[in-house]
């Protein structure tokens, strides 16, 4: 079964210059309230859970009704 998870990213793009890649900002689990700083794409990743590969959000097992693939429920 495919679970989706919900965010709002907001990037700091730096002021006078054209919208480009950002390198920081804050991302915001919708599903929690919590809102994390990150000070890079490697950090998003991470508070993403998809730096290893793995496609969880910020806090696994927040939807209880979901399960992953190979897990039971």
């Amino acid at each position: 079964m495919i679970r989706f998870a919900y965010f709002t990213l907001r990037l700091r793009l730096p002021a006078g210059t054209p919208a480009g890649p950002a390198s920081a900002g804050v991302v915001e689990d919708l599903t929690t309230g919590e809102k994390h700083e990150f000070a890079g794409p490697r950090e998003l990743l991470e508070l993403l859970g998809m730096e290893r590969g793995d496609h969880s959000n910020m806090q696994p097992g927040s939807d209880p009704g979901q399960t992953r693939p190979g897990e039971s429920a």
